[in-house]
Parts: C-alpha cells; structure tokens; sequence
C-alpha cells in the first residue's frame, strides 16, 4: 500500500529531520485517514471513477489549496 510505503521511507529520514512528538501524531492521524478513504467514499455516496474524483472528495476532508 502506498501509505506504508510512504511511512518506510518516512521512517528512514526521521532522525535527520527531528520529528517532533506533534508531527508524528499528527502523520498518524493522516495514514489512518488515508487508510480509511474508501470507507469516507461510501458514506457520502461517492463512487470514484478516476484518480481526480478521490481527490476532490478529500480535499474538503484535508483541507488542501
């Protein structure tokens, strides 16, 4: 999966970074969030046909620009 991917490398780099105790909170929170996207896709009635309609329903949900 493309998130436990993401966290591996993740990982790898943390000590370089210094990853504060918040932002690791905070990275879970949104791994779970992606975990659980289809899930959200159901409840509100979305049936995504393409990559662009995950996005747009998310985006509300991670508040991205």
């Amino acid at each position: 999966m493309v998130v436990d991917e993401v966290r591996r490398h993740l990982d790898r780099i943390a000590p370089l970074l210094k990853i504060s105790a918040d932002m690791e909170t905070e990275r879970r929170v949104l791994a779970r969030m992606l975990r659980q996207t289809a899930h959200y896709l159901d409840e509100i009635g979305n049936v995504p046909t393409r990559e662009k309609d995950v996005q747009d329903a998310l985006r509300p949900t991670l508040r991205l620009p």
